[in-house]
């Protein structure tokens, strides 16, 4: 996959700089995060996402017992132990609360303080400006450079902190962007409410030092379906009361029936709980709950998803008519003017790379290891020795050994 996060930068460029309403301004902008959420995923099914995003239901074994899996089930189906969740909330909350006190930052830099791996050109500015003594300095430091990456954009990616746009005086085609804190980011800063942050990350890479292993080992990890009951039960917070309910009673009639001793000798509380938060609709996400086996889903599965079908309804009505009144603010929405701030000239914030044009000038190269850009390399003019090939007349050249003879006005320019 082709894919390098200064792309959402240049698209967020162009949505910015238009005049448009507030509503279809925030609608692209929420597209360009999803998509980076996509790219920047390492845990769930590629098809699942996809498929889901479009509102049907997939059930990732499909992709991973399939010839052509997605990168991420290949990786899981090789070594389903590759990835590990890990709770980063607290690191989090401490980046959020030094940010302000931080001028003109960018993520990268904000990762390479989280790593406690500053390059040459930063990191004597970090010293003196004190924020190699920020609480969060080299907390990340069993990550790679990718990890920590991704955690900062994660911030971004859950709407707790955003990128301005900055123009540079003089550069009408180049803008930088620096972190700050959203609205949301600042009530969790204070401590008015309190968020959850989780990272996966792929602990079986061959780049990763034993060091950075050891460092890993003592951060918190949680499970996939512990995580995921932990934001369900804040976004439908009466749906998960009474379905863990219903779910309780249901398995308790069962267990009475088989003679158990009661519910949680089939499925334990925390499992009731996170089946409850989640309500899974195909066996592979069931399999994920806590003191779930194949074998209990062959027993007891076709009961437990009879009972969820009415809460599935339920969560798709509310789903659908957010879907309407977000189209409805997209038609009544206020005009926002385009364009970003100047950014002032200060020489406290970070040199180059971190100010690095991202708008791109015009006529600039890209180019993809391993891939052609379908144009045949410029090769330079070939300069005949000294005392041969020598011009003599108008559009006349002397014959050498090995000379070809071509002419350069019977041919394009770009190749001379």
């Amino acid at each position: 996959m082709l894919y390098s996060y200064h792309d959402s930068i240049r698209l967020r460029r162009m949505i910015e700089e238009g005049n448009t309403t507030t509503g279809v301004r925030s609608m692209h902008l929420n597209n360009v995060l999803q998509v980076v959420a996509y790219c920047e995923n390492v845990s769930v099914c590629r098809r699942k996402m996809l498929v889901e995003h479009f509102g049907e239901v997939y059930d990732e074994q499909s992709c991973r017992n399939s010839k052509t899996p997605c990168d991420v089930s290949e990786r899981q189906r090789k070594n389903p132990e590759a990835i590990r969740l890990f709770d980063v909330s607290n690191d989090a909350l401490s980046i959020m609360q030094c940010l302000p006190r931080m001028q003109k930052a960018t993520l990268k830099y904000i990762s390479e303080l989280y790593r406690g791996s500053l390059i040459k050109k930063t990191s004597e500015q970090a010293v003196r400006m004190g924020h190699t003594k920020l609480p969060f300095y080299s907390k990340g430091a069993g990550m790679t450079e990718q990890d920590a990456l991704r955690f900062v954009r994660k911030l971004v990616i859950e709407g707790l902190v955003h990128e301005r746009l900055y123009s540079i005086p003089n550069q009408s085609a180049a803008v930088l962007a620096y972190a700050e804190l959203t609205d949301a980011g600042k009530e969790i800063a204070s401590g008015k409410k309190q968020a959850k942050v989780y990272l996966h990350i792929v602990t079986c890479e061959k780049k990763r030092k034993n060091a950075g292993l050891i460092e890993l080992s003592n951060m918190n990890t949680v499970s996939e379906a512990h995580a995921l009951k932990e934001r369900h039960m804040v976004k439908h917070g009466d749906v998960f009361t009474k379905c863990l309910q219903d779910l309780t009673q249901l398995i308790t009639a069962v267990a009475e029936s088989s003679g158990l001793s009661g519910p949680y000798s089939i499925v334990s509380r925390e499992g009731i709980e996170q089946i409850a938060a989640l309500l899974p609709r195909t066996n592979s996400d069931l399999l994920r709950i806590d003191s779930m086996t194949q074998i209990k889903i062959t027993k007891y599965g076709r009961l437990i998803m009879e009972l969820l079908a009415t809460y599935w309804k339920q969560v798709d009505e509310r789903e659908e008519t957010e879907m309407r009144n977000q189209l409805d603010k997209l038609k009544n929405g206020e005009i926002v003017m385009g364009g970003f701030a100047t950014l002032s000239s200060d020489s406290n914030f970070p040199p180059a790379p971190y100010m690095k044009p991202l708008g791109g000038g015009r006529g600039r190269k890209r180019t993809t290891p391993g891939f052609s850009s379908g144009r045949a390399d410029k090769k330079p003019r070939a300069v005949p020795p000294s005392g041969r090939g020598k011009t003599r007349g108008r559009g006349t050249t002397k014959a050498t050994s090995g000379s070809t003879g071509m002419r350069k006005n019977m041919f394009p320019s770009t190749f001379f």
